[in-house]
């Protein structure tokens, strides 16, 4: 959202998207006060990482109310705070098992690069279906966010990629990590590079409508693609 804050969107996206914001920070604090008051610590910074998300829940509806009073300078700084706090909230959620900083440096660029794959493709497909409600709003702000949904992908290609290499090379996978991983990869990788591609060819024509679906479609498989990632490299030290 905060690259495409322009006068070219209408407001009423960002506030209405910062309410599903809100949403998902409630629920990720929600799971996440479970956790650190749990029996097992699973993070060690879990009560910093819960207080930077309660921050978060409220930007969100301060965010919110700047969007609907259409103060836009106020609403760009508030898209700014939730992208930094939340990259250091995701940081201080890491795993905490890295043995040296070459594995640290590689955790930090898995946070960063599923976040923007994840994120920049639910935008894209929010902002799809607000052309359906606004038709005659420029197209520039979509095709941004496709660019930017190219970029993120090609960057998650080559830290997932290194990951699988340094786990193939350091202990043998079974038939069914194997599988997975396969399946990952084609879901969560090639998939969004090629629906990205495809949705920017139907901008050329244009057709948001038919581009709003396909970006629906990549919303669906980067998200098993980065949950199936999540799941294998649980137990390994290596982003894949």
């Amino acid at each position: 959202m905060r690259l495409i804050a322009s006068p070219a969107v209408s407001t009423g996206f960002f506030r209405v998207n910062l309410w599903v914001l809100l949403g998902i920070n409630t629920l990720a604090a929600l799971v996440l006060y479970g956790e650190i008051t749990g029996e097992v610590q699973n993070y060690a910074y879990g009560f910093a990482a819960i207080s930077l998300n309660v921050v978060l829940l409220a930007t969100c509806y301060v965010g919110s109310v700047c969007w609907l009073y259409q103060w836009r300078r106020l609403g760009k700084t508030a898209l700014t705070f939730i992208v930094v706090s939340a990259i250091a909230a995701a940081i201080l959620t890491m795993p905490q098992h890295f043995h040296s900083g070459f594995h640290l440096f590689l955790g930090l660029l898995d946070v960063m690069s599923s976040g923007f794959v994840l994120g920049s493709m639910l935008s894209a497909m929010l902002l799809g279906h607000w052309y359906l409600n606004t038709p005659a709003m420029e197209l520039a702000p979509l095709n941004r966010l496709v660019l930017f949904i190219l970029s993120a992908t090609v960057l998650r290609v080559l830290v997932c990629g290194t990951g699988s290499v340094l786990l193939i090379l350091d202990s043998s996978i079974s038939t069914l990590g194997a599988t997975w991983l396969a399946f990952r990869w084609l879901a969560g990788l090639i998939g969004p590079l090629a629906i990205a591609w495809f949705t920017r060819l139907t901008l050329k024509v244009p057709n948001t409508q038919s581009a709003t679906g396909l970006l629906y479609a990549g919303v669906i498989v980067t998200f098993m693609g980065e949950l199936i990632a999540a799941m294998v490299s649980a137990e390994s030290q290596y982003p894949v």
